[in-house]
């Protein structure tokens, strides 16, 4: 089971933008040539990006190499991504712990 993660609210306010063109600037194609494109089998396009330059501010993923195959993560968080939406949205598995017992 997966769950969308909308990762606008993450998005700081209009007043935070900086001189770059603000929080509606989409960096060039150029600009954005030295990024991943991919970690292990999920596709990362903008605003999501790995390094420096990559990601809108809040859409920053994590590569962890050492698993195969390579797992992608919500910054530097224990939530693992399975596939990025260019719209701000992430999916990630849900999983749930039930126990059940009588009083």
């Amino acid at each position: 089971m997966a769950f969308v993660l909308a990762c606008l609210a993450a998005m700081p306010p209009a007043s935070a933008a900086s001189g770059d063109g603000g929080l509606l600037h989409i960096p060039s194609a150029a600009s954005l040539a030295h990024c991943p494109s991919s970690c292990g089998d999920v596709n990362i396009s903008y605003p999501f990006g790995i390094g420096a330059g990559c990601f809108r501010q809040g859409f920053e993923l994590t590569c962890n190499h050492a698993t195969q195959p390579p797992e992608l993560f919500l910054g530097n968080s224990t939530t693992q991504i399975t596939s990025t939406y260019g719209s701000g949205f992430v999916e990630a598995p849900m999983f749930f712990n039930v126990t059940s017992g009588s009083d």
